[in-house]
């Protein structure tokens, strides 16, 4: 999936001294940007219009809560980014080894980003210059498949001679595999995002558009693979991504009433390699949901 910065969908301008807006880019097939792709990168493959996913944008600092809007499913993570930079001062010198000078990137899952770490190492990054929006030169990040994934990924676009920048630009995206943006409190994967998929399957006869919610593998289909990857994903109040707060202002974690407390443990069982009779239900009921409709 490759993640798009630039300002078409968002205030209206390219990265430059001021910047804002943000878009969601995919291919349509998903692969032309995987890394290990010798074309991937060098500008022989172009995002196509029709790649846009209209209903996703970039959390920025002091826009508030985040929503289903900020994040993506995707099987795979985050694994591509571009980034629409307007005059980029010095666009020969970017490539894998020089990155950090240019761009820095963090990652972690909740509202103090200064504490979040460093993000995996990126696997290629390339520029392909006067190919972004109205001209301006899209730089192109690849990481490994599922390297940044379940979590939020910061980027900072350096201010200094390298990038042009007056000012840093600072934007976040999130990724939560196979959560349909059901529940505007949470990012849980649940038994709900299962049955979703399982209620909305797609073929070659009607394939699922870019923006689909139930095509986690982006495939243009929904069908048993995308069900099999919500119940291989299931998350809980513990683990799932949390819908930050970056205006300052973290809205508090609702008390767990005791009917829902062992959630809480399924969670923890789950860091610590311990189970319990209730997370094996769980488990145990997702199965027979498949067995139902796919066995």
């Amino acid at each position: 999936m490759v993640l798009a910065f630039n300002g078409t969908h968002f205030l209206g301008d390219v990265i430059g001294p001021e910047w804002a807006g943000a878009d969601l880019r995919a291919d349509m097939t998903f692969s032309y940007f995987t890394p290990g792709n010798p074309q991937a990168l060098t500008g022989t493959i172009s995002l196509a219009d029709g790649a846009l996913a209209p209903d996703k944008v970039a959390l920025l600092p002091g826009y508030g809560v985040a929503t289903s809007e900020n994040y993506t499913n995707y099987s795979r993570g985050i694994n591509a980014l571009a980034i629409d930079v307007q005059d980029l001062a010095d666009p020969d010198g970017l490539d894998a080894a020089s990155v950090g000078q240019y761009l820095a990137f963090r990652v972690g899952n909740d509202a103090e980003p200064g504490n979040w770490t460093a993000a995996p190492a990126i696997a290629e990054a390339a520029v392909w210059p006067g190919r972004g929006v109205a001209g301006s030169d899209r730089v192109l990040i690849a990481w490994e498949d599922n390297a940044v994934e379940n979590q939020w990924l910061e980027v900072t676009v350096q201010a200094n001679a390298r990038t042009g920048l007056s000012e840093p630009c600072v934007f976040y995206f999130g990724n939560a595999v196979a959560e349909t943006g059901n529940s505007p409190s949470d990012a849980r994967v649940t038994a709900a995002d299962l049955l979703l998929a399982r209620n909305n399957l797609r073929g070659v006869l009607n394939p699922a558009g870019i923006d689909d919610p139930y095509d986690f593998n982006r495939d243009g289909r929904v069908n048993a693979t995308d069900v099999l990857l919500a119940r291989n994903n299931q998350s809980n109040f513990s683990s799932a991504l949390k819908l930050i707060d970056l205006s300052g202002a973290q809205a508090p974690q609702p008390a767990l009433s005791p009917e829902l407390a062992w959630l809480a443990e399924y969670g923890q069982g789950e860091d610590h390699g311990q189970t319990s009779e209730k997370s094996d239900t769980l488990t145990t009921a997702a199965d027979a949901l498949l067995a139902v409709y796919f066995g």
